[in-house]
């Protein structure tokens, strides 16, 4: 059968965090962030209707109505805050406070899988004399996650948000050769051509977006410390529990991918 007639039952949507190139001189700050990071939001696709019904229902209870994209750098910034959020909708902070938790809480009830893959970028020039560019490992990586949950599941095809650093061929060469990055890795579970869409369109873009900041800001505040008290990001601490792990509920090289893998 080929790849192509084959329907998907799930689908993974995709959005980043962090900026995508090498620093010419090494160095790293909010200019040029170390980490790169894409968050993917799996969902079958039964579920796409009923997750963006309700959360379309939180936006308009505390905004007045629902097309009102959910961004992480606009919750995070004052002034976009206060552009995007609060002068428009005549929220104050509190408010805008009381939309976020209820979001998050929401989130948390509903059936979908996070996972992420995060490239630093100062180990892959340390590690690797060529390193190759960090959106090209981070989607190899994120892809990999997708085929591994996906195994006996069914097939699941690709959305991704318009500025997400990834390309069609790319995309369709992983399907057709397999992973870059790991040896004998097949994407048999991924199906079609790679979708981009407006992240102010799609619901679950959005929620790939919370995620990618969210394991973006944990690994940029406490690096691989997954796990260690006192070191945990909060709003990654609320969200980790629906990234995909193992039986024991380890996050790290299940839900989570990073490059290059840490040596002790």
């Amino acid at each position: 059968m080929e790849r192509q007639s084959r329907r998907p039952t799930h689908r993974l949507y995709i959005d980043d965090s962090g900026t995508k190139e090498y620093s010419p001189d090494g160095r790293y700050d909010a200019g040029n962030t170390r980490y790169f990071v894409l968050g993917g939001v799996l969902v079958a696709v039964g579920a796409e209707r009923e997750i963006g019904a309700v959360l379309r229902s939180v936006k308009e209870r505390h905004f007045g109505l629902a097309d009102v994209e959910v961004k992480s750098n606009w919750l995070r910034m004052p002034e976009e805050r206060r552009r995007r959020y609060l002068a428009p909708y005549g929220l104050d902070d509190g408010q805008l406070m009381s939309f976020t938790d209820e979001y998050y809480e929401h989130l948390l009830e509903l059936e979908f899988t996070l996972v992420a893959s995060v490239v630093d970028k100062r180990q892959m020039v340390e590690r690797y004399r060529e390193p190759w560019a960090p959106p090209r490992v981070a989607y190899d990586l994120l892809l990999q996650r997708a085929q591994l949950e996906m195994e006996g599941e069914g097939f699941c095809a690709v959305e991704m948000d318009e500025m997400g650093g990834a390309t069609r061929s790319q995309h369709a060469r992983l399907l057709q050769d397999g992973s870059e990055l790991q040896r004998d890795m097949a994407f048999d579970r991924l199906v079609g051509n790679l979708r981009f869409v407006d992240s102010a369109q799609s619901e679950l873009v959005q929620v790939a977006d919370l995620a990618a900041y969210n394991v973006f800001r944990q690994f940029t505040e406490h690096g691989e410390a997954q796990g260690v008290p006192g070191q945990v990001y909060e709003y990654f601490q609320r969200l980790s529990g629906k990234f995909r792990s193992d039986a024991s509920g380890r996050i790290q090289g299940h839900g989570i991918a990073k490059m290059p893998m840490h040596r002790p």
